[in-house]
């Protein structure tokens, strides 16, 4: 026969086992709860972080689908109607650039094509552009003046008369001289 003190240290490591057991149990079932929680709650934000990856990378048509009446559900809709304006304005962009193109291609025809000679050079007078009328005049072909700074461009006709007498080349030399000055303040 079992002694009172046998008794209670088998029903203590029984209160203690079904303890234990009840804690482990309660431990997995707060866990997968938990995880379902966490998967309920980020799944969204992962959707989210995946449709601001694909609008980096330029695909404007990516849409978030919308569920639910909370948080989330706006954060979603505020950044489909972000989408779809970014949409618009890169159309509008590229729309302006297409007539920003023509109306190049528009004046540069018209440069090239006016009946009198033009020389364009860039901020410090190096010569980028030439018409075909300031060729014409000079006899020298574009490749040969491009990139020429005034002082060293031949200002006498290849067929030897002047196209540039002395007073415009020192005229031309001094405001070479004016924007590279003024260029440097």
């Amino acid at each position: 026969m079992k002694s009172i003190g046998d008794k209670i240290r088998s029903d203590t490591q029984n209160m203690l086992s079904n303890f234990i057991t009840i804690i482990i149990f309660t431990i997995i079932i707060v866990s997968i709860i938990a995880i379902f929680v966490a998967r309920y709650i980020t799944k969204p934000i992962i959707i989210l972080s995946k449709g601001a990856e694909k609008i980096g990378k330029g695909d404007l048509s990516f849409k978030i689908e919308t569920k639910g009446n909370n948080e989330i559900k706006h954060l979603a809709q505020s950044f489909n109607t972000m989408t779809a304006k970014l949409k618009s304005s890169y159309a509008k962009l590229e729309q302006k650039i297409v007539e920003l193109e023509n109306s190049n291609k528009f004046n540069q025809t018209l440069i090239e094509n006016i009946p009198a000679s033009v020389w364009m050079s860039d901020e410090n007078g190096k010569c980028i552009f030439i018409n075909k009328e300031y060729t014409r005049l000079l006899g020298y072909e574009k490749d040969e003046l491009l990139g020429l700074y005034p002082d060293k461009s031949p200002f006498i006709c290849k067929t030897g008369l002047p196209y540039l007498t002395d007073g415009t080349i020192t005229y031309l030399n001094k405001m070479q001289k004016y924007n590279i000055n003024n260029n440097l303040e």
